[in-house]
Parts: structure tokens; C-alpha cells; sequence
């Protein structure tokens, strides 16, 4: 499955490596969308485990929830443009509306109820928020459930001196295990779900504290792929490095 974000629209595409067939683009994303309307320029998206939830966070601060993703069949049940809303199976909901743009977007690969963000922005005091109860979430026009994890003091993120937060990204194998890309490098906790979670450098003397604006870690298991648990990270102006600390030995 994929998707492709716009202003005001979300597309989504079935097999789009299927390309013995015409592609079939529906419109998931729009003005009519229920119960919220989706509306801003789509600025990052994370999927679900499963491919039923897609999170998609924007340019002017809000995430929607857009759910049941696997009921669509074809454009009539799944497209705004020609079904209208109320043939449309998947359904929009707005759980967190801010103001600052939201950089990147990660959902837990092992509940698709944990969901953390990143927004961007300088001299700020909160650039991680995180909620254990995205799949479920009401309407909402502030933040919801989502909890602020910026931290403070020398284990914060704040010492770092309020510089953006570029990328999420969650260790599928140590769900409590958050990553951040920032202006700064990359960082880590062990524990998100803490009050206050303790914030330290996970970068190398290598790589040094370099802006970072992408984190992805390979979620395919060691008996498909011989990488199974490392992470990717994309910089600006020190290109990609990977980082084998989760790296999953592979079973026989």
C-alpha cells in the first residue's frame, strides 16, 4: 500500500508495485472527509503494522487518523471525489491540532495504538510528543491524548539549546526505545513512556553532532532480510549513515 500526501488530500494506491495494471488512485483525504475534514499540506505519514491506519501529520500542526483503510475495495467505496461521505468506508479524525509544523511521525510497529511526533522550530521547550492510544482517539481541537516527552535539565532535549526535532523512530524490538533526529544529532531514550524520559547522544564521534532529518530502522525480521533491526539515518551534509546496535541475529 501507499500513499501520497497533498494540500488538502491524501491519496492512496493498492499493489503499487503491480505493474501489470493501470494504478488506481483514491482519494482518502479531503474537505468531505467524516468526522474531520482533512485540511493543511501534508508534511509526513506513518502506516500502521498492519496497513489498516495511516497518521498523517501536517505543515500547520495537526495529525489525523485515517482508519479502516483496509475496507476500501475500489474507487466507489473509498473515494471522495466520486463516492461523496457517506460511501466512504475509511474515516478521517483529527487527534492533535497545534500550530507548529510536524517534521516526522512514527506509529510503534508492535501496537498501533503508540504513535510519537516531532515538530520543528527554534527556542521552543517541547519537539517530542507521544500518546499509547492513537488508534482510538476522538476528534480533537487541541492535543488530545499525546503527552509532551521533551524532558528538561541536562537529560532534556532543551539543553540542546530548543533546536528543531527533524525525525521519530521507534526500535521494534524495545517498544519503549524512541530515537530523534535533531539539529543537533541523534538522540535516544530508553524509556518513552516515563514521565520525564532521560534524553542521551546516540550518535558517533564519526558522525558527530550533525543536523539529522531522517531515521528508519528495518522492520523486516532476520528470517527475510540479513539486517533485521538496524537503523538508517539520513543527514544534512554528512550523508546516511547505519547503526547495527539492534541488529537481530538471524535464527535457523
Amino acid at each position: 500500500r501507499l500513499a501520497v500526501g497533498f494540500t488538502n488530500a491524501v491519496y492512496y494506491i493498492k499493489r503499487p508495485l503491480d505493474f501489470s495494471t493501470n494504478p488506481e488512485w483514491i482519494k482518502i483525504g479531503g474537505a468531505t472527509a467524516t468526522p474531520s475534514g482533512f485540511s493543511g499540506t501534508v508534511s509526513c505519514m506513518a502506516w500502521s503494522a498492519n496497513g489498516d491506519i495511516l497518521y498523517v501529520g501536517t505543515e500547520n500542526g495537526s495529525i489525523f487518523r485515517f482508519s479502516n483503510i483496509h475496507l476500501i475495495e475500489d474507487q466507489f467505496n473509498g473515494c471522495l471525489d466520486t463516492a461523496g461521505p457517506t460511501n466512504v468506508v475509511t474515516t478521517c479524525t483529527r487527534i492533535y491540532a497545534g500550530s507548529r509544523y510536524v517534521t516526522s511521525i512514527d506509529c510503534d510497529p508492535n501496537d498501533a495504538d503508540n504513535v510519537a511526533f516531532s515538530l520543528g522550530s527554534y527556542s521552543q521547550t517541547q519537539y517530542v510528543f507521544v500518546t499509547s492510544s492513537a488508534s482510538t482517539d476522538p476528534v480533537t481541537s487541541g492535543a488530545g491524548t499525546f503527552v509532551n516527552k521533551t524532558g528538561s535539565g541536562a537529560t532534556g532535549l532543551w539543553s540542546q539549546g530548543g533546536v528543531p526535532v527533524y525525525a521519530v523512530c521507534y526500535d521494534k524490538y524495545d517498544s519503549g526505545r524512541l530515537l530523534i533526529g535533531s539539529e543537533h544529532g541523534i538522540y535516544e531514550t530508553s524509556n518513552v513512556t516515563a514521565g520525564t524520559p532521560v534524553w542521551t547522544y546516540a550518535g558517533s564521534a564519526e558522525m558527530g553532532t550533525v543536523a539529522t532529518d531522517m531515521i528508519r530502522q528495518q522492520r523486516w525480521d532476520s528470517w527475510h532480510v540479513p539486517n533485521a533491526g538496524c537503523f538508517y539515518a539520513g543527514t544534512h551534509g554528512r550523508g546516511a549513515w547505519r547503526d547495527e546496535s539492534s541488529w537481530q541475529m538471524p535464527t535457523s
